[in-house]
């Protein structure tokens, strides 16, 4: 198998320099279109759109700077709810893929979608199936859904230091001109900014399956009832192909940030890739945590080895970035009880590539991206995505790959149950002994965490008792009411009581931004 350049800190970026907040904001926007099973770049090219719609329509700078940071950050809640919408066919991703299209409030719009769409991989009866569960469920759990791809957005972008004009462009994602929206604005209401994103996604999901003709028919049916009306006419008389093609349309969208680049001190690199650590964790209940969990152990471990603080920082950023591409697997899959079969196997293993696909635009993210995404190499090279061996292998990667699994193994997974200490350490001996891990490195995590259980005493952050992070953590785990009360042996009612509590403690209204919360305050590690 080909061999890639050796990956250590020397080929990461020396940290000296500022960061392009558009670069890292834009990586993660590349994440939403896998999360949204849409090819890479499809959202850079609604943003793009819409600015130039915004243009055309005479917006004032306020509003552009909206609609590029708005648009950028539209569908960052999007994975918050990968649970929910998995239940209907085990692919969330098909799901949001078929939703991105469709007029929601239109039956004829949506039923063949969902007819056409939905479940393709299952069999007929089970398509069936599936079709019926989401018109029966549908109309009761998308309120919920939607509110949650709302409030974990705002919060998101609101740690990317956002605005608050910008965070309400994202929390008006779900609002319609004829107030049929989430929040029931209507018409002028609705910003600006997000009046033009809501028309340049139409455009944007619909343009590869339609004739112009056919395009253009669409967006006539829904001109004054989905979106503004005056946008249409703006549309039709321009030349929409400027907009749309474009040899790069990362370099376009670069070019495209409203005034001079917002620029950030490379110490606050850490920071945020916490938000896209977070951001990726939320994708399944098993990985609530693991890229913060997975970053804790680099940094102790890595000082325990005296590894220089530059390389330590560096292998920190790779660990939390390095589940990005995750966001292309369908929730049923990280969640199926029993053996993977061929193609979900590979398919797995392809989220390592798309982690580095991800962040490769980024020259402030790129090489950590390498480093990141060769978490799951082995020194003998057995491991992917490049099967890389020894010595192609820095330090930094080896001690990633190594805080990884173990991190990994302390976790409860769909197949297994989370793994003791001690038998988590001796599988990783083992793996030692086998020519998979370095022996030095692997000495260092089992030093920081695999033998000694942690003596610190917890603060809980927001006066949160043992009792109330219990049950956060079972509620961010996906949990009803019902089987939380069965597992703590209290009542549903108690278990509501207390969830009620938890959310007003922590300033939240649904699962997904309880979830985040816990995420950023590393309430899901196994080990600490």
């Amino acid at each position: 198998m080909r061999q890639m350049a050796h990956i250590s800190g020397d080929d990461a970026p020396s940290g000296a320099g500022p960061i392009r907040l558009a670069e890292i904001v834009g990586s993660l926007f590349l994440a939403t279109d896998l999360g949204n099973s849409q090819p890479l770049e499809t959202a850079l090219r609604c943003t793009l759109l819409a600015m130039g719609l915004g243009r055309e329509m005479g917006l004032s700078t306020p509003d552009l700077a909206c609609v590029y940071w708005g648009g950028l950050l539209r569908f960052v809640g999007c994975l918050s709810t990968s649970l929910e919408e998995s239940s209907f066919s085990g692919d969330d991703l098909e799901l949001r893929a078929l939703l991105l299209a469709a007029d929601l409030h239109d039956p004829s719009d949506l039923g063949p979608r969902l007819e056409h769409g939905l479940g393709r991989q299952l069999s007929p009866a089970r398509r069936d199936q599936a079709v019926r569960s989401f018109i029966e469920r549908g109309p009761r759990l998308a309120p919920a859904v939607l509110k949650s791809h709302c409030e974990v957005g705002v919060k998101l972008a609101r740690r990317l230091g956002m605005s608050e004009p910008v965070t309400t462009v994202v929390d008006a994602y779900h609002e319609r001109w004829d107030d049929g929206g989430l929040k029931g604005l209507r018409a002028e209401a609705i910003p600006a900014a997000a009046r033009v994103l809501d028309f340049a996604q139409t455009v944007v999901a619909n343009a590869h399956a339609l004739d112009a003709e056919e395009l253009r028919s669409l967006l006539a049916r829904r001109s004054g009832k989905q979106f503004d009306p005056d946008i249409l006419p703006v549309f039709t008389r321009k030349a929409v192909a400027g907009w749309l093609d474009t040899e790069s349309v990362w370099a376009s969208a670069m070019l495209a940030e409203p005034g001079a680049p917002r620029l950030l001190p490379a110490t606050e690199l850490v920071d945020l890739a916490r938000v896209l650590g977070d951001y990726s964790d939320l994708k399944s209940p098993f990985s609530l945590g693991h890229a913060r969990g997975a970053a804790r152990l680099v940094v102790e471990a890595g000082r325990a080895l005296r590894m220089p603080p530059l390389a330590i920082e560096q292998v920190e950023v790779a660990a939390l970035l390095h589940d990005l591409g995750d966001a292309n697997l369908p929730a049923g899959m990280l969640h199926k009880a029993g053996p993977l079969d061929q193609g979900e196997r590979e398919r797995v293993r392809g989220h390592a590539y798309y982690t580095e696909r991800i962040l490769s635009a980024s020259p402030a993210l790129a090489p950590l991206g390498r480093m990141g995404a060769s978490n799951h190499e082995r020194l003998d090279g057995s491991g992917y995505p490049h099967g890389l061996t020894g010595p192609s292998l820095g330090i930094e990667t080896r001690l990633l790959a190594v805080a990884n699994w173990y991190e990994g193994a302390l976790r409860e997974k769909p197949y297994r149950p989370a793994l003791s200490r001690d038998l988590a350490a001796s599988q990783l001996r083992d793996g030692v002994r086998r020519g998979l891990f370095d022996a030095r490195v692997a000495t260092a995590v089992l030093d920081i965490a695999g033998d000694k259980p942690s003596r610190k005493t917890i603060a809980y952050p927001a006066g949160l008792t043992d009792r109330e992070i219990e049950v956060l953590r079972l509620v961010g785990g996906g949990m009803t009411n019902k089987e939380i009360a069965a597992q703590l042996t209290i009542s549903p009612r108690t278990v509501q009581q207390h969830t009620l509590h938890i959310y007003e403690k922590i300033d939240v209204s649904t699962r997904a931004a309880a979830t985040l919360f816990a995420a950023e305050h590393s309430l899901f590690s196994p080990w600490a």
